[in-house]
């Protein structure tokens, strides 16, 4: 079995669920959005919700940031070799 195979034969439960909202006051021109975490159980039921604050956020961003920090974006010279 390769690793492609391996990865997708994993059992993967939900911890959580993140959920956003949006308001839109056309008359005012006023945008908001609101971001929740909501925890899931053994059970598969989801919890209440809990605001995001923003030390959640910013750690969630720089998680991403790091694991997409290499990964080439834009066009690759056509010199250079991919692996």
């Amino acid at each position: 079995m390769n690793e492609l195979t391996k990865n997708i034969h994993k059992m993967m439960i939900p911890k959580a669920a993140i959920i956003a909202y949006k308001y839109e006051d056309r008359r005012n021109f006023d945008t908001r959005y609101f971001i929740e975490l909501r925890p899931i159980g053994k059970s598969g039921q989801m919890g209440a919700g809990i605001p995001v604050t923003h030390e959640f956020m910013n750690t969630l961003l720089e998680s991403y940031t790091e694991e997409m920090s290499g990964i080439p974006a834009g066009r690759v010279p056509e010199n250079m070799l991919a692996c």
